[in-house]
């Protein structure tokens, strides 16, 4: 099965993060797993983004998946693991390298979209602790409500 993975990381003020991630089959289009989690140690809303990526990334694998497409919508995450963008930090530096293996080892292929595309909605929601269930019922409200104007 291929599948598709929508990710988002966020943090507050104070540094705490959590991760968001959306899993899709390609062909169905059906969502075959998604969730959230938050993150133990501090940091930034970039490192987040990164552990969303990976995160995501595993999860697919463990749904046996052939075939990855991981969509972000942070454009500086995803130039630099393009390598359009230089790591400059040195804490991302180590997010930047893990990830980038993980995408090699598992034949990932990432792409950059606007968040309120796709699942960019959805997967917003999760990574700030709204459960999978809940985040789809919220954009599909939201989705009916704008469609009914």
């Amino acid at each position: 099965m291929d599948v598709v993975v929508t990710v988002d990381g966020s943090c507050t003020h104070w540094g705490k993060m959590q991760i968001g991630y959306v899993i899709r089959n390609q062909a169905t289009h059906r969502v075959v797993g998604g969730g959230n989690r938050y993150l133990a140690h501090r940091g930034t809303n970039n490192i987040a983004e990164y552990r969303a990526i990976a995160y995501g990334c595993e999860e697919a694998h463990k749904l046996h998946a052939r075939g990855i497409v991981v969509y972000t919508d942070s454009e500086l995450v995803f130039r630099q693991l393009g390598g359009q963008y230089r790591v400059r930090n040195d804490r991302l530096k180590k997010e930047h390298q893990q990830t980038r293996t993980l995408l090699k080892q598992l034949k990932v292929s990432v792409r950059w979209h606007g968040r309120e595309e796709g699942d960019g909605p959805v997967a917003d929601a999760l990574s700030k602790g709204i459960n999978l269930t809940n985040a789809l019922l919220k954009v599909d409200k939201e989705v009916n409500r704008e469609n009914d104007v």
